[in-house]
């Protein structure tokens, strides 16, 4: 995550404009926070899709030791990078 967010710090740091990321299951989000580049759009659960419950399942199904959980959504947020 914190490639990415230099990465995107370099390529925009000789030219305007702005970058919204949107991030699904954002468990690194502090570390977006933390970078003084971007302001936080939105915060909140957003429905999990069939697909996504099918995939999750199927994960569940193959863990040996239990360290997955699920749930009906996903933690998600829009970051947009205003530089």
């Amino acid at each position: 995550m914190r490639r990415l967010l230099q990465r995107i710090a370099w390529d925009f740091a000789d030219r305007p404009g702005q970058l919204d990321l949107l991030y699904a299951n954002n468990e690194q989000e502090a570390e977006i926070g933390r970078h003084r580049g971007f302001r936080r759009l939105f915060q909140g659960q957003i429905a999990r899709s069939r697909a996504d419950a099918i995939a999750d399942h199927a994960i569940l199904a193959n863990q040996p030791d239990g360290e997955y959980a699920s749930s009906n959504y996903e933690d998600c947020s829009i970051w947009r990078w205003t530089g």
